[in-house]
């Protein structure tokens, strides 16, 4: 687990999603507005079926932000890495941050844990989807310098991964 305050009166632990978390993501799928929901799952309501699916995925890095100081809070939001059976260095990366959470830096600092397990575990590449109506996440990828390809109702995202010590020498 990581311990982060992203301000001083929001802090947060990030650690590995696993079975028992199982209630904890269906509380905080229920709490999603609809109109997040369905940007971030294309389907009209969660189940605990999905919960389950996200929790017990064997093949996926997924972690959880949460609250340190309340250990029955649902959870701030998730992000995921699963990687492509058909191609070796590359993953799909999804994220979902509770509404109210939303543009709080929750999502750099989940992928920036994603970023540096995924190196450590091979992964050059991560590609995502999101609609296309979806201004937020569609400007926050390119903001990162990743590539945005729209379709219609869909847009396909694609960022290369660098080394992290590579690009922390070059902010640097």
């Amino acid at each position: 687990p990581l311990d982060a305050g992203l301000e001083e009166e929001f802090p947060v632990l990030l650690r590995p999603i696993g079975p028992h978390d199982v209630d904890r993501v269906n509380i905080a799928l229920q709490r999603l507005s609809r109109e997040s929901f369905r940007s971030r799952f294309s389907r009209p309501s969660p189940d605990q079926q999905l919960s389950e699916y996200l929790c017990n995925h064997e093949n996926s890095l997924t972690w959880v932000a949460l609250n340190p100081n309340d250990p029955d809070f649902h959870g701030f939001g998730g992000a995921s890495l699963w990687p492509d059976s058909d191609i070796p260095n590359e993953a799909e990366m999804s994220l979902t941050i509770g509404d109210e959470w939303q543009r709080k830096g929750l999502g750099c600092l989940l992928c920036s844990i994603l970023w540096s397990e995924g190196w450590e575990y091979g992964i050059r590449n991560v590609v995502g989807y999101a609609r296309s109506s979806n201004l937020a996440i569609l400007n926050w990828w390119s903001g990162l310098g990743g590539t945005v390809d729209i379709d219609n109702l869909s847009a396909q995202l694609e960022f290369e991964l660098v080394a992290p010590d590579e690009y922390v020498q070059n902010v640097e």
